[in-house]
């Protein structure tokens, strides 16, 4: 999705599973279109976006998004942590490397989060889905990278809390191995090698 805080003169695309609940919830009091629910009240965010719908991305929203004075940003993360993230989400009985088979072969069969991914037969990385233009903030150190940001950008107001708000993750523990690694290289090796991603951890 995108939505805007005219005030601010920001715009924000979210990616699925890159801290976009927490930075909906911290600008919530400037959303063109406040959520009426409490953040995290089952379905509280789609009411806050004015563009697009929850998880449209760059070229869903360009159109419009060009036409504002505001500037566009939004997050990434480790390709090695975004899988398992989504894995957690929507593993139903499967290990790891079945997932990341399946990203790889069938991405269009995983629905909702890993599926709005998946675009015009093509599986967009966080980086493609926010778009070439946008600012980028790092998932790993969302809440300096978030401060540093709104004061550059917003330096007449401090900066809002960068809360939690996407508590319901599995922390189900990832089993990689040297094909899952490969396969996800492949994928994102785009935002990989544009971020300087590693993989973090030990086999």
């Amino acid at each position: 999705m995108a939505f805007s805080c005219p005030d601010l003169n920001l715009a924000f695309i979210h990616a699925p599973k890159t801290g976009g609940s927490s930075i909906t919830a911290a600008l919530r009091p400037w959303l063109k279109t406040p959520p009426v629910q409490e953040v995290d009240t089952h379905g509280w965010q789609p009411g806050a976006h004015d563009i697009g719908a929850m998880h449209s991305h760059w070229d869903e929203v360009k159109s419009h998004l060009q036409s504002l004075p505001v500037f566009v940003f939004g997050c990434c993360r480790n390709p090695y942590r975004l899988v398992e993230s989504l894995w957690s989400y929507h593993r139903q009985g499967r290990t790891l490397l079945d997932f990341v088979r399946t990203l790889r072969t069938n991405p269009q069969s995983i629905r909702r989060n890993a599926g709005n991914y998946f675009r015009d037969g093509k599986l967009l990385t966080p980086l493609q889905f926010i778009g070439p233009d946008a600012i980028v903030l790092r998932h790993e150190d969302l809440e300096d990278e978030f401060e540093m940001f709104w004061r550059a950008m917003v330096p007449s107001i401090e900066p809002p809390e960068l809360p939690h708000a996407n508590r319901n993750e599995s922390k189900t523990p990832a089993e990689w191995c040297e094909e899952s690694m490969s396969i996800v290289y492949d994928l994102y090796q785009h935002d990989i090698d544009t971020m300087n991603y590693d993989f973090p951890g030990n086999l």
